[in-house]
């Protein structure tokens, strides 16, 4: 007789039948949860989108690229993710005063309407960069580059493709790696592996999370941009994995600043990537009672400070080295 203890060929296939309706359960809810996040962030949005101003080109007020100050060394102010020109606001005026002429530029996307916003790439970012550098060195004869974040990672890429293409570069919690002190129960690389793979209708989200700043006035900053899309996130972390294992590629004269309480970027991967460059001049500051917007939280005034006095060091060498030549 045959043994009734073994699943037979028909037990067999309902217990597969049964996984598989399980299976499509557990996805029908997640696609269900999906549709309604994404139409409670898409209401938010358009709320969100009402009270915003923009000018005739479509960029937020107050968010234009800008430039101030006069002087033979030109520093290029760069933004990070959801940010603008602004973010420079309090450091750009202290740093012309030093005779730097300052221009702060915004990346592609950036600042317009989260439609225009999805569709820029990591390539414009960078060659949005790679044209600025070019026009400063028309009128400069020294140009070093302060960037923020995501801006770190594009100026990063930028001088993987053009090495001696700026004097100096200053790097503010640069984007190398993601933390995960903000995402629960699973790493950020995990959650948005998860939703790529997962998510149809969601397009864009929503941090709930104000900036990261100890400064409470800057943390609830009305230019706070709260909405990525999903693309840009792509984008961004698609441009720290191409960065991330290239450090000995620059050998630029390099200040890193990171944030001591920086909930945003990975501080260890950050001075991982510093200790490996091989730029003959570089150093490493930590400001202590900072988040990660450096240029407008405490201690943005010791900090413009030791962006100074980096760049007056390279400076006074240029006095006796050949000055450094644009890429053509």
């Amino acid at each position: 007789m045959p043994d009734e203890t073994q699943p037979g060929p028909k037990r067999g296939r309902r217990r597969i039948r049964h996984i598989l309706i399980a299976c499509l359960g557990i996805y029908g809810c997640i696609l269900l949860g999906d549709f309604a996040y994404s139409r409670v962030v898409t209401r938010r949005h358009r709320q969100w989108e009402s009270t915003v101003k923009r000018n005739a080109d479509g960029v937020r007020a107050g968010c234009e690229s800008f430039a101030i100050g006069t002087g033979e060394t030109a520093l290029l102010l760069i933004h990070g993710i959801n940010d603008s020109p602004h973010f420079y606001y309090k450091m750009a005026p202290q740093l012309a005063k030093q005779g730097y002429a300052c221009h702060a530029i915004r990346l592609p996307g950036f600042a317009k309407p989260t439609a225009e916003y999805a569709q820029a790439t990591r390539q414009e970012w960078v060659a949005a960069v790679n044209a600025k550098v070019q026009d400063l060195r028309k009128t400069h004869p020294r140009v070093c580059i302060v960037a923020h974040s995501l801006g770190a990672a594009v100026v990063i890429q930028h001088l993987l493709q053009n090495p001696s293409s700026v004097d100096a570069v200053v790097l503010l919690a640069p984007g190398i790696a993601v933390a995960n002190h903000r995402s629960p129960l699973l790493p950020v690389r995990t959650w948005q592996t998860i939703a790529n793979t997962m998510l149809i209708f969601t397009r864009i989200t929503e941090s709930p999370f104000p900036i990261d700043a100890q400064d409470p006035l800057e943390a609830n900053s009305v230019f706070r941009t709260p909405f990525t899309p999903r693309e840009t996130i792509r984008e961004t972390l698609l441009l720290f994995d191409e960065n991330r294992s290239r450090a000995a590629e620059l050998q630029v004269p390099l200040l890193m600043v990171l944030a001591a309480h920086d909930q945003v970027i990975d501080l260890d991967a950050a001075r991982a990537f510093f200790a490996e460059t091989e730029s003959t001049r570089k150093a490493l500051r930590v400001m202590p009672d900072a988040g990660h917007a450096l240029a407008v939280d405490y201690g943005w005034e010791d900090l413009t400070g030791h962006i100074t006095t980096f760049v007056r060091t390279v400076e006074t060498s240029a006095t006796t080295e050949t000055p450094v030549q644009p890429n053509r």
